[in-house]
């Protein structure tokens, strides 16, 4: 998958409340969940986090990953 292929993909996510696509606070626990599109189209989650930065490395490490295997 192409670098353009991702950042079309990743405009799919609009902007959340806080301000990054992909990143959405979680309520009840007040941490934050990471999601990217994988290479499937879909969708996936990558966990939760403490911090937005901590949520936006691990998208940005997703998405490089997924890179570097296309």
């Amino acid at each position: 998958m192409s670098a353009s292929e991702l950042a079309r993909q990743s405009s799919a996510f609009r902007a959340t409340r806080t301000g990054v696509p992909g990143v959405v606070r979680v309520n009840n626990s007040g941490s934050f969940r990471a999601t990217y599109v994988a290479a499937d189209g879909k969708p996936a989650r990558l966990g939760l986090f403490d911090t937005i930065p901590e949520a936006v490395t691990a998208i940005k490490g997703a998405y490089a990953a997924l890179v570097e295997v296309a």
